[in-house]
């Protein structure tokens, strides 16, 4: 009966919380407003023309390992890339000139939310990656550095205004033990972790049965993304000239892009707002988040509020690029990209 009682309490609280609500669900309200402004910009794809140097301003189907060349290298952790299907013999031999070791990330070139994104520890690993993954991907240095930040930047394209618009700090999934329960049945106890619990059987087996002393903290899953039980915790306390300017710096560069979220890794926020000690692991376009919204508790008026104000932004950066001749692709084209994404 406790069972039962704890099963229902769990499920009311993912049912009144938003942040596990299905992205179909929660952008359902949005998505009709973006039909709105592609009547208005009369075009479907009007967010393409939003970063002409990515794919479909990317939202779809666009190259990652071609969006990091766009940063300077001196923010970038060390990563190759790699066509589907390379012998391992020849990615260790690349890794080896690299200077890249393990760990390392291996990530999808193309793909949205974490999907295919694996640590992995060693050649066996590596070995069992590329046999589960037929897409070209990188192996990317695994950073040690102890904090994660999502940081969003714009700039006009008429240079009217620019900045960084939010900033989400990103709390990874880990374990205090208690020395009489194992790690699964303190999964069990939390409404967040329960969740994970299907995947990370898979992935742990008879791990999930370890008992923590008490005090020990376990990390259960070093991948930042929100849909493998990593909290967002909203950190617009952040938000400053100072940390724009660096922002302005970074992006500069960077031709044909207006938009996006940098997922990066750094040592303490007074560093971020320095740009002292950042790496930045990806780059994301048009379809990014301001993730912040997915703070726990946060009201779904508020996040809608915010949604609103960014698929703005979009519209009116994209008239303008396409105002100076930036032409928005054929749905044909869209539908190609997002083929190819897939």
């Amino acid at each position: 009966m406790l069972d039962v009682f704890r099963r229902f309490r769990f499920f009311l609280h993912r049912l009144v919380r938003f942040e596990y609500w299905s992205m179909h669900t929660f952008y359902a309200i949005p998505a009709l407003y973006i039909v709105y402004l592609a009547i208005k910009a009369r075009s479907l794809t009007f967010f393409a023309a939003v970063n002409p140097a990515l794919r479909m301003g990317g939202a779809v189907g666009y190259d990652k390992y071609e969006a990091q060349k766009l940063i300077d290298e001196q923010y970038l952790p060390k990563t190759c890339f790699f066509v589907a299907k390379t012998p391992v013999q020849t990615i260790l031999q690349q890794m080896e000139l690299n200077g890249l070791q393990f760990p390392v990330i291996a990530k999808p070139n193309m793909g949205e939310r974490g999907v295919g994104v694996e640590k992995l520890n060693t050649s066996a690993d590596l070995t069992n990656y590329i046999a589960n993954f037929n897409g070209n991907f990188m192996l990317q240095e695994f950073l040690q550095l102890p904090l994660e930040f999502g940081v969003f930047y714009y700039r006009m394209p008429d240079k009217s205004s620019n900045g960084v618009i939010s900033v989400t700090q990103k709390q990874f999934m880990q374990l205090t033990g208690n020395g009489k329960l194992s790690i699964l049945q303190l999964m069990q106890n939390s409404p967040r972790y329960i969740l994970q619990i299907p995947r990370l059987k898979q992935k742990m087996g008879d791990a999930l049965h370890q008992i923590l002393s008490k005090g020990q903290t376990y990390l259960l899953e070093p991948i930042g993304n929100h849909n493998r039980g990593t909290i967002f915790l909203d950190a617009n306390y952040l938000l400053s000239e100072q940390l724009s300017a660096v922002f302005d710096n970074i992006v500069e560069p960077m031709n044909g892009f207006f938009y996006g979220r940098f997922d990066i890794k750094t040592t303490s926020p007074e560093d971020l707002l320095m740009g002292k000690n950042i790496k930045i692991m990806e780059v994301n376009g048009v379809a990014s988040e301001p993730a912040h919204i997915y703070q726990p508790n946060n009201s779904l008026l508020n996040a809608y509020r915010d949604v609103f104000k960014h698929l703005n932004l979009i519209y009116k950066i994209a008239q303008q690029n396409h105002q100076q001749g930036f032409k928005y692709p054929s749905f044909a084209e869209f539908k190609e990209a997002l083929k190819r994404g897939k």
